[in-house]
């Protein structure tokens, strides 16, 4: 949604707020009746979600008589992660949401019977007039704000011949010229039709007075925030399932669109190419082939192709016999294609010709294979380098650029290729001398592994906004396919028809290969951490852990989520899946460009610990059970990797960042598992055994496993939740409820 103010020198931070004001109403409505998402900016959100958790789990901070007030239970759902709270009524208490100048309190006025949710905020400095378009845009809004100044605001919600409203009022002082300044009541209106939402905002200017003072009471609670925040509040309090604002989810596509749009093929891989071409220092050319078909079973029975992802970062060609031939220096692309004969246009369909497959890749020229050799001796005769992935058969590109005397070399090669070693040269000339850069048709080549793989690798370690945008489709199709999954699961069904569900609503999202073999575990299944066997029958109270992620363009989503058979959790489930989630929802506050990924992964292992504490599983001090490796034992895997066109992508610093950098997609997966061969391991280890509430422990080995997947992409001010944004369900009580809404076994039940 778009919102248009005309500013007063407080307006753009009152309208943002407004925003937050329009969330905070719908989640205090009591009505059953379904809230409209707001799209709001994420950390505005999370943030101000965070506040309220601290505020009620916080009871020293709470009146003596709240104890026995009602509470208003809600749920801040956020890309980041969902945020639970029960506010007691009757009470008032201020709390400073860090980064952002907002302050927060609730309580019950006694001159208007309903619970109303104060929010604090500061002008911006300067005055003018300007368009808040997006998410991010209100956000920055609400960033840029300065001390001083006060928002107020109530509301409520109501129906109305098929929309639903909710109506907000907001009163902002801002603080000009004196300790006091002008007054903009705000009146806004979130009006819901379907899946359109339009934000209505009239104002008006008046005079009141405030307590800047405040600021100083609230700065005193700051620091016991900012460490109750992160990881205190869960464990306080255990909230039920209420009403609940979205962010970042009404309309993800076109937030998508918006942000990481996705743009011609040509256009994308042009840019990719100029990254590569500008880390190239070492001169000479780069040869990068796509692969060839992969002979499956009889006579002409194939795999079904993809390029080799190196390939396709830099073409976007689908085809198999292809290759990349690239001059760093003048950034030329050349694409070698293969000669097919006439005839297999009766069986596979016939190539375009040379020019239109140049026009179709936004190639500089397009060269048959067979004429590669010519080709670089008529247009790069002074090259000396021909740079290749070590993957590639070195004897193979010799022969193509139609080098003689490679026998001599070719063990040399072969040993050389397996140690990723430096050069293998052959020669192509028996005379002259090629030294630097000579116009001489004599010529010497040098086949290299040691350069391209680490620069090919360091480009696709760091997102442009094109790519993406091809992993944001990606997550939508996958996210889509997941909740189909859902919908059709139902017990007696075997586990590869809920992978055909998936496979089946990736196609009809537009998503034609799926990025890698799925996995769907079924009860203990689940904790088989690549479980592809998928033929076991889904029993009424197994948990289902599905891992699956389809393409586009290549780029793959890595999306998983665990979900009940039934459509609902049992409390033993909902135990285990909240420690996951609170476990993936502490990893995802940490993410930011600068945060050390083994510290992150550290953190979350200790909350993991302190978890399975609490739920009796395991026994002893904090120190004994890491030192012991107990969280290995329950989760043995890491907590995320790189994604891209690869599910595990590549990187030159390895398959794990150790620095996060703005433009790192990676995934943050989180899992919790009951294997037999590790825990008997762990009951008979003299330094483990102790530590495990052996009884408690076996009695959930049937549920398998919980793993909650979703895929991050690191920003300049923090991340952006892929996963979230392609509206994927994840809190328990969003899966039942929308198993619930479109499974019907479920709904029976």
């Amino acid at each position: 949604m778009r919102l248009t103010v005309q500013n007063t020198p407080a307006a753009a931070a009152a309208a943002a707020a407004a925003a937050a004001a329009a969330a905070a109403a719908a989640a205090a409505a009591t009505s059953k009746a379904a809230v409209p998402e707001v799209a709001l900016h994420r950390r505005q959100l999370l943030e101000t979600a965070a506040s309220f958790m601290f505020i009620a789990s916080s009871p020293l901070l709470l009146p003596a008589a709240a104890a026995a007030a009602p509470v208003l239970t809600m749920e801040y759902v956020d890309p980041q992660g969902t945020f639970k709270l029960q506010v007691p009524k009757g009470w008032q208490q201020v709390n400073l949401v860090p980064g952002t100048g907002i302050l927060a309190s609730w309580y019950d006025p006694a001159n208007r019977g309903s619970d109303t949710l104060v929010v604090y905020a500061a002008p911006t400095a300067a005055a003018s007039t300007r368009e808040l378009g997006t998410a991010q845009e209100v956000g920055e809004a609400l960033a840029g704000l300065s001390p001083g100044g006060s928002l107020q605001q109530w509301g409520s919600d109501r129906r109305s011949k098929g929309r639903e409203y909710i109506t907000t009022q907001v009163r902002f002082t801002g603080v000009s010229a004196g300790l006091f300044g002008a007054v903009l009541d705000i009146r806004c209106c979130v009006v819901a039709e379907g899946q359109k939402y339009t934000l209505r905002i009239s104002s008006k200017a008046d005079n009141i007075e405030g307590n800047a003072g405040w600021y100083q009471t609230v700065n005193r609670i700051v620091q016991s925030f900012q460490r109750a925040a992160a990881g205190r509040a869960r464990q306080c309090f255990k909230p039920r399932a209420s009403s609940t604002v979205a962010a970042e989810v009404a309309g993800p596509a076109a937030k998508a669109a918006d942000n990481y749009p996705i743009v011609d093929i040509r256009e994308q891989c042009k840019e990719l190419r100029a990254r590569v071409c500008n880390e190239t220092l070492a001169g000479g050319l780069i040869y990068v082939s796509g692969g060839d078909l992969q002979h499956r079973n009889g006579a002409d029975v194939y795999y079904k192709f993809r390029p080799s992802s190196d390939f396709a970062y830099l073409t976007g060609v689908t085809e198999p016999g292809f290759a990349c031939l690239l001059d760093p220096e003048t950034q030329r692309f050349t694409l070698v294609a293969p000669k097919v004969p006439e005839d297999a246009a009766v069986w596979w369909g016939g190539l375009p010709s040379l020019d239109q497959l140049a026009e179709q890749a936004g190639a500089d020229a397009c060269i048959y294979t067979e004429d590669l050799p010519q080709y670089v001796q008529q247009h790069h005769s002074d090259v000396q380098t021909l740079h290749i992935l070590p993957g590639d058969d070195p004897q193979q590109q010799a022969q193509l650029l139609g080098l003689p005397h490679f026998a001599q070399h070719q063990q040399q090669a072969v040993q050389q290729l397996a140690g990723l070693q430096a050069l293998q040269a052959v020669q192509s000339s028996s005379t002259g001398s090629t030294a630097g850069r000579s116009s001489s048709t004599s010529q010497q080549i040098q086949l290299s592994t040691a350069f391209l793989e680490s620069t090919l690798h360091r480009c696709r370690a760091t997102k442009t906004a094109a790519e993406v945008g091809c992993l944001m489709e990606a997550s939508r199709g996958s996210a889509a396919a997941h909740k189909a999954m859902w919908a059709a699961c139902k017990p007696g069904l075997k586990e590869y028809q809920l992978e055909a569900a998936f496979a089946h609503a990736a196609g009809q999202a537009g998503l034609m290969q799926l990025g890698y073999p799925c996995i769907v575990g079924a009860g203990a299944n689940g904790a088989i951490l690549h479980y592809e066997r998928n033929s076991a029958t889904v029993k009424p109270n197994d948990l289902v852990l599905v891992d699956a992620g389809a393409e586009f363009r290549h780029y793959t989503a890595d999306i998983t989520r665990t979900f009940p058979a039934s459509g609902k959790f049992t409390a033993q489930q909902r135990d285990i899946y909240d420690v996951v989630l609170s476990m993936q929802q502490h990893a995802l506050s940490q993410i930011q460009p600068g945060a050390s990924w083994a510290d992150i992964q550290q953190s979350t292992r200790q909350l993991l610990l302190q978890q399975l504490q609490q739920l009796g599983l395991v026994k002893g001090s904090a120190d004994a059970l890491t030192d012991a490796g107990i969280d290995r034992v329950f989760m043995p895997h890491g907590l995320g990797h790189f994604l891209g066109l690869d599910v595990h992508d590549v990187s030159d610093v390895g398959p794990v960042p150790q620095r996060l950098q703005a433009g790192h997609v990676i995934t943050v997966e989180p899992g919790l598992y009951f294997m037999p061969l590790l825990l008997q391991r762990a009951f008979n280890d003299p330094k483990q055994a102790p530590l495990l509430v052996k009884p408690a422990v076996e009695a959930l080995l049937d549920m398998g496993g919980v793993r909650i997947e979703d895929n991050v992409l690191v920003t300049d001010s923090g991340h952006f939740n892929l996963t979230m944004a392609a509206d994927m369900p994840k809190e328990a009580a969003e899966i039942e409820a929308y198993m619930a809404a479109h499974n019907a076994s479920c709904s029976s039940n």
